[in-house]
């Protein structure tokens, strides 16, 4: 049968030992703040760097006051920000792949819709060229706010 051997360690290696093994945040991000000139949440990022998301985007901070957000931090992994004056609990992996599906979506359609757009076809050349004939493309009527009674009963004829 082994023996068990004692192992001693001073208090100062030991917090030392306590600060080396400490597990850097899975995200990556080191503090969180609110930006109340542009009404966003800053995510600042260890490494250098940081990302806006507008509080709009941020369903769990509707109703936040600025007072309510000053207090905002993350929890040590990284992982969570904390809402304390509204009891709220923000997930930052799920917040971020929020983010990041939407403004994809948005590129997804702006890339398609641009490029659907530059494509040229016979048809779209004929119906040019038609509109051409009749003068162009029909100019957008604008409402006149201080029209009279009298001019708005004769544009309804």
């Amino acid at each position: 049968m082994a023996t068990r051997r004692k192992f001693e360690i001073s208090d100062e290696k030991y917090e030392a030992e306590l600060r080396r093994a400490k597990v850097a945040p899975r995200t990556g991000l080191n503090s969180v703040e609110y930006d109340r000139a542009h009404r966003q949440l800053v995510l600042f990022f260890a490494q250098g760097g940081s990302i806006g998301l507008p509080l709009a985007d941020v369903s769990e901070l509707s109703g936040a006051t600025s007072k309510d957000l000053q207090s905002l931090y993350l929890t040590p992994s990284g992982d969570t920000i904390v809402a304390e004056r509204l009891d709220r609990f923000i997930n930052v992996e799920a917040l971020m792949n929020g983010f990041a599906a939407k403004n994809l979506a948005k590129a997804v359609a702006r890339v398609f819709g641009a490029a659907g757009g530059a494509r040229t076809s016979e048809r779209k050349k004929a119906a040019a060229v038609a509109n051409g004939i009749k003068g162009g493309r029909p100019k957008k009527e604008i409402a006149h706010a201080a029209a009279s009674p009298a001019d708005k009963s004769a544009r309804n004829r």
